[in-house]
């Protein structure tokens, strides 16, 4: 019952999945870890972002194991104002590529795939039959300007893409733990692995994600509209802050400055230093971005908010390093 429900809603606008098989999983993130334990059967490249999973700790370190056994990770540049580029996937991807890993809209930077960039990539998937895609949809509700666009809608590469979303986002439920992903190939595989060793998801969470998935949207519907309220609001202010400059991103609930001009300011090493001295000189706790992975580039430092918080804590926390940093002037 849930499997039926999960695709006629979070998948709502991919009715090309409606009849093929899901698998439940106790959250998203399992969902990844499996895929790249079906990478480590062949001789693999590998695609994906830096800072592409979210501080999960265990994923990345599938990741490092690929690479001492000989497989091939590659990271494209993780940035809001060009989130995918086909001609840098071109110049990357090869015959031995067998998984690239599509976030959007994306954590950390809260950036989304617009619909011309996202065609072009799968133009450059058509080349190399033998390269899954790994689409990880979990904030594909909370897109504010523009619709989303899922690579699933694109025929031609459809039996590739592994599909994965959730309820932790679009209904608040992260603490209950549930996540599908949809692959009729790879539905059986998921299904014995995730039986026979982290179990079935609980019956519990699976009952609750019903009533939320299947009720009256009313409430999730105002939470992204108060989110989009916040993502404005806190884009806004911290553009005012000496030596940080902010893009508006498209979705998801982060923003992800640039402070390397505040770093300077403060006489902050780096951005990790930076968030460090945020948190015990006036109480604001940030992410560095070195907490997602290697850095785009030395010559940048970003931080990562969240804006799911109050306008209040906004509010203040913005205050409070704006008064910070301009007490270095």
């Amino acid at each position: 019952k849930l499997e039926g429900k999960s695709v006629f809603y979070a998948v709502k606008n991919k009715e090309q999945f409606r009849d093929k098989k899901i698998s439940i999983f106790g959250g998203g993130d399992s969902a990844l870890d499996w895929a790249l334990e079906l990478s480590k059967f062949s001789k693999i490249t590998l695609i994906h972002r830096r800072n592409e999973f979210r501080g999960a700790q265990h994923t990345l370190s599938e990741i490092r194991k690929l690479e001492k056994e000989g497989k091939v990770s590659i990271k494209t540049p993780c940035q809001i104002d060009s989130l995918d580029n086909a001609k840098e996937l071109k110049s990357k991807i090869n015959n031995q590529t067998r998984l690239l890993i599509l976030n959007s809209p994306h954590n950390p930077t809260g950036a989304i795939i617009p619909k011309s960039d996202m065609g072009e990539i799968v133009e450059v998937l058509k080349q190399f039959p033998d390269c899954w895609i790994y689409a990880d949809e979990i904030y594909s509700q909370l897109c504010y300007d523009n619709d989303f666009v899922s690579i699933t809608g694109f025929s031609d590469i459809k039996e590739r893409v592994i599909l994965t979303d959730g309820v932790s986002k679009t209904w608040a439920m992260t603490g209950w733990r549930l996540g599908f992903a949809v692959n009729s190939e790879l539905a059986p595989i998921f299904s014995k692995w995730v039986t026979n060793t982290d179990s079935c998801a609980s019956h519990i969470s699976q009952w609750a994600a019903v009533e939320a998935i299947s009720g009256v949207q009313i409430e999730t519907e105002e939470m992204k509209r108060s989110f989009q309220k916040r993502r404005n609001l806190i884009v806004d202010l911290i553009n005012e802050v000496p030596g940080i400059k902010c893009l508006m991103p498209g979705g998801a609930f982060y923003i992800w400055p640039d402070v390397t001009q505040a770093c300077g300011l403060i006489g902050a090493s780096d951005s990790e230093e930076f968030r460090k001295r945020l948190l015990d000189d006036v109480g604001v706790a940030v992410l560095a971005d070195i907490h997602f992975g290697a850095r785009t580039s030395e010559k940048e430092q970003h931080i990562r908010f969240s804006y799911a918080a109050s306008i209040h804590d906004i509010e203040e926390g913005i205050r409070r390093i704006s008064r910070y940093v301009e007490s270095f002037k």
